[in-house]
């Protein structure tokens, strides 16, 4: 990939995101079948784009979807992320996705602990969203068990959400794992950037843990995500009649298969 391609790619991604996904649902529209190599060629030929110059901290990477290094599993996605801001390493490893409530019972929170070490002891690095409650608890019992982890954020890198997880994301990296974003680093957190967000830990997990979610929630919108792009979904068995866990039962009611700890992870 020629260096000005690379620049115009990181100047679309930076400043014309919804341009370019305009003009993506286009291609996808015009002709069925389309590659995502295609839609991209269609998206660089009609769209009157803006090479403006971005300077990235050194501590920061820019992935295009050209790149052989970004994930392959996310060019499968609808509307897969033109490319990922990247801190630290990605690497080639197995993910285990680990989400769930924001608000998590005691019992959500010790099967959290429980599958990740498991995970982590079976070679698997955890991604997960970096927000409070089972996803937060995911990342440091990752790096607690001396594992690796990515975090997928909803904010560019200088306004870094929830602010009070910053510790424990410098600790990702410090551990060789990876803080990810599909927005470049000036842009806040919005409301709409985190079911955007979800559909990427959804991509980007070989599997996926649901570990408690109520009906309405990001962590439903994530294993939906992840069941339609046909990855193994499981979800930590509920205690019988727990509205907080109507959505682990909805999921498990619609096929979702269902665990009791980390024994069960792996059994087939």
């Amino acid at each position: 990939m020629s260096k000005s391609l690379e620049q115009l790619l990181l100047s679309i991604a930076s400043f014309e995101r919804a341009h370019f996904f305009r003009l993506w649902n286009q291609a996808a529209r015009s002709e069925e079948g389309l590659s995502w190599k295609e839609k991209l060629e269609f998206v660089l030929e009609h769209g009157d784009f803006s090479d403006r110059s971005i300077g990235l901290p050194p501590s920061v990477s820019f992935v295009s979807i050209l790149s052989p290094d970004y994930p392959v599993f996310l060019r499968e996605l609808p509307q897969p992320p033109l490319g990922l801001f990247v801190m630290g390493q990605l690497g080639d490893t197995a993910l285990l996705a680990v989400i769930g409530s924001r608000k998590p019972s005691p019992y959500s929170l010790r099967m959290t602990r429980a599958c990740v070490n498991d995970a982590v002891s079976k070679g698997y690095s955890i991604v997960s969203g970096g927000a409070y409650g089972v996803d937060i608890e995911a990342h440091r019992s990752a790096l607690d068990c001396g594992g690796k982890t990515w975090v997928v954020l909803g904010s560019g890198f200088q306004h870094l959400y929830p602010k009070k997880h910053e510790m424990v994301f410098n600790e990702v990296l410090r551990a060789g794992g990876a803080l990810i974003s599909e927005y470049p680093p000036f842009l806040e957190p919005q409301a709409r950037f985190f079911p955007e967000r979800n559909r990427l830990i959804a991509a980007l997990s070989d599997r996926l843990l649901l570990v408690q979610a109520h009906l309405r929630s990001g962590s439903m919108s994530t294993a939906r995500a992840a069941l339609d792009l046909g990855k193994e979904v499981e979800v930590i068995r509920p205690p019988l009649g727990d509205e907080n866990f109507a959505g682990s039962a909805a999921l498990i009611d619609a096929g979702a298969r269902a665990i009791s700890g980390p024994q069960d992870l792996y059994s087939r």
